[in-house]
C-alpha cells in the first residue's frame, strides 16, 4: 500500500518545474523529410510528469519529496457462511493514497 507522507512536509516547498514550465510534459518537434514535421509529447524527466519540483534542502527525508510513502497492512477478509460467487466485500478509504485525491476502495470479489 501506499500512503501519503505528512512527516517533515513542507507545504509550498514545491516550486514550477522550469523543464516544462509546469504542464508536466515536453513537446519535441523534428522534421522528418520536406515540409514534414513530426511533433511528439512525452511526460517531463525533470519532475515526471507532476509539473512541479522540490528543491533538495526542501525535500522530505522520509518520502524523498514522492508525498507518499509504502506501507504494509494486513486486511482481515472475513467470509460468512452461505456468501455467494460473485459477492463482493468493500473496506472502503483503504485503497493507495495519492495526493490531493481522494482514496479509493479495496474490493475483494469472491469466486
Amino acid at each position: 500500500m501506499v500512503m501519503n507522507c505528512n512527516e517533515n512536509s513542507k507545504s509550498g516547498a514545491s516550486s514550477r518545474c522550469a523543464g516544462c514550465q509546469g504542464s508536466g510534459f515536453k513537446v519535441q518537434i523534428r522534421q522528418l523529410g520536406h515540409g514534414m514535421i513530426q511533433q511528439m509529447q512525452h511526460p517531463c524527466n525533470e519532475c515526471k510528469g507532476s509539473g512541479e519540483t522540490i528543491s533538495d534542502k526542501d525535500r522530505c527525508p522520509q518520502c524523498k519529496g514522492v508525498k507518499v510513502v509504502p506501507e504494509k497492512k494486513v486486511l482481515e477478509v472475513v467470509v460468512q457462511k452461505g456468501m455467494q460467487n460473485g459477492q463482493k466485500i468493500t473496506f472502503p478509504g483503504e485503497a493507495d493514497e495519492a495526493p490531493d485525491t481522494a482514496t479509493g476502495d479495496i474490493i475483494f470479489v469472491l469466486q
